[in-house]
Protein backbone atom coordinates (compact mmCIF):
# COMPACT_ATOMS: atom_id res chain seq x y z
CA UNK A 1 0.00 0.00 0.00
CA UNK A 2 1.19 3.18 -1.05
CA UNK A 3 1.25 6.72 1.15
CA UNK A 4 0.27 10.07 -0.44
CA UNK A 5 4.30 11.01 -0.21
CA UNK A 6 5.51 7.69 -1.82
CA UNK A 7 2.58 7.73 -4.49
CA UNK A 8 4.01 7.81 -7.62
CA UNK A 9 0.83 9.18 -9.80
CA UNK A 10 0.69 12.19 -7.19
CA UNK A 11 4.69 12.40 -7.55
CA UNK A 12 3.96 12.58 -11.45
CA UNK A 13 1.20 15.08 -11.26
CA UNK A 14 3.14 17.48 -9.05
CA UNK A 15 5.92 17.82 -11.13
CA UNK A 16 3.96 18.73 -14.06
CA UNK A 17 2.80 21.81 -11.58
CA UNK A 18 5.20 25.12 -12.42
CA UNK A 19 7.19 25.94 -9.38
CA UNK A 20 5.50 29.37 -9.03
CA UNK A 21 2.23 27.99 -8.80
CA UNK A 22 3.81 26.15 -6.10
CA UNK A 23 5.71 28.19 -3.97
CA UNK A 24 3.77 29.36 -1.17
CA UNK A 25 4.77 32.97 -1.32
CA UNK A 26 4.34 33.46 -5.18
CA UNK A 27 0.47 32.48 -3.88
CA UNK A 28 -0.11 35.19 -1.46
CA UNK A 29 1.73 37.54 -2.82
CA UNK A 30 -0.74 37.05 -6.27
CA UNK A 31 -3.66 36.50 -3.51
CA UNK A 32 -3.00 40.25 -1.92
CA UNK A 33 -2.39 41.65 -5.14
CA UNK A 34 -5.63 40.12 -6.77
CA UNK A 35 -7.97 40.63 -3.87
CA UNK A 36 -9.17 44.11 -3.22
CA UNK A 37 -8.82 45.58 0.95
CA UNK A 38 -11.69 45.52 2.73
CA UNK A 39 -14.04 48.81 2.77
CA UNK A 40 -12.65 49.45 5.84
CA UNK A 41 -8.83 48.92 5.45
CA UNK A 42 -6.82 52.03 5.56
CA UNK A 43 -9.46 53.47 8.26
CA UNK A 44 -8.35 50.54 10.05
CA UNK A 45 -4.61 50.97 9.72
CA UNK A 46 -4.68 54.49 10.34
CA UNK A 47 -6.23 53.99 13.47
CA UNK A 48 -3.43 51.69 14.49
CA UNK A 49 -0.75 53.97 13.59
CA UNK A 50 -2.59 56.48 15.65
CA UNK A 51 -2.41 54.71 18.49
CA UNK A 52 1.31 53.22 18.42
CA UNK A 53 2.77 57.23 17.89
CA UNK A 54 -0.04 58.13 21.06
CA UNK A 55 1.25 55.49 23.51
CA UNK A 56 4.60 55.88 22.24
CA UNK A 57 4.39 59.40 22.56
CA UNK A 58 2.94 59.05 26.50
CA UNK A 59 5.48 56.31 26.93
CA UNK A 60 8.41 55.09 25.08
CA UNK A 61 8.80 51.91 26.44
CA UNK A 62 4.88 51.09 27.15
CA UNK A 63 4.54 47.63 25.69
CA UNK A 64 1.82 47.15 23.07
CA UNK A 65 0.49 44.18 21.35
CA UNK A 66 -2.11 43.74 18.51
CA UNK A 67 -4.81 41.17 18.89
CA UNK A 68 -7.05 39.69 16.10
CA UNK A 69 -10.10 38.07 17.32
CA UNK A 70 -12.77 36.36 15.99
CA UNK A 71 -13.41 34.01 12.76
CA UNK A 72 -11.86 35.34 9.62
CA UNK A 73 -13.34 35.04 5.91
CA UNK A 74 -11.64 34.90 2.77
CA UNK A 75 -13.09 35.45 -0.56
CA UNK A 76 -11.90 32.96 -3.42
CA UNK A 77 -12.50 35.59 -6.38
CA UNK A 78 -12.68 39.05 -6.89
CA UNK A 79 -16.08 40.09 -6.69
CA UNK A 80 -16.92 37.96 -4.03
CA UNK A 81 -19.71 35.60 -4.46
CA UNK A 82 -17.71 32.47 -2.20
CA UNK A 83 -16.03 32.79 0.09
CA UNK A 84 -14.18 30.80 3.18
CA UNK A 85 -15.06 31.59 6.36
CA UNK A 86 -14.61 30.32 9.96
CA UNK A 87 -16.94 31.23 12.85
CA UNK A 88 -14.86 31.36 15.33
CA UNK A 89 -16.82 33.09 18.80
CA UNK A 90 -13.45 35.04 19.58
CA UNK A 91 -13.23 33.54 23.12
CA UNK A 92 -8.99 32.96 22.33
CA UNK A 93 -8.66 36.03 21.77
CA UNK A 94 -10.76 37.86 24.33
CA UNK A 95 -8.85 36.14 26.90
CA UNK A 96 -5.32 37.14 25.09
CA UNK A 97 -6.65 40.55 25.05
CA UNK A 98 -7.82 40.35 28.82
CA UNK A 99 -4.32 38.86 29.70
CA UNK A 100 -2.71 41.85 28.06
CA UNK A 101 -4.39 44.41 29.59
CA UNK A 102 -3.90 42.75 33.38
CA UNK A 103 0.34 42.71 32.14
CA UNK A 104 -0.47 46.45 31.59
CA UNK A 105 0.12 46.11 27.77
CA UNK A 106 -1.38 48.64 25.38
CA UNK A 107 -3.78 46.17 23.22
CA UNK A 108 -4.82 46.92 19.84
CA UNK A 109 -7.86 44.50 19.89
CA UNK A 110 -9.32 43.64 15.95
CA UNK A 111 -12.57 41.61 15.79
CA UNK A 112 -14.71 40.26 13.64
CA UNK A 113 -18.37 41.87 14.44
CA UNK A 114 -19.17 39.07 16.27
CA UNK A 115 -16.65 38.59 19.02
CA UNK A 116 -16.34 37.26 22.68
CA UNK A 117 -17.11 40.37 25.41
CA UNK A 118 -14.32 41.13 27.32
CA UNK A 119 -14.45 43.14 30.61
CA UNK A 120 -12.62 46.25 28.75
CA UNK A 121 -11.23 48.59 30.93
CA UNK A 122 -10.90 51.89 29.68
CA UNK A 123 -7.78 53.43 30.05
CA UNK A 124 -7.11 57.52 29.88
Amino acid sequence: MSTRQNDPELIEATEEIPAASVNPEKHWEKFFNETPAPGNYQETIAGVKNFIVEARTRCPSQRIVLVSSGGTSVPLEQLTVRFVDNFSSGTRGAASTEYFLNEEYDVIFLYRFEFQNINFKIFD
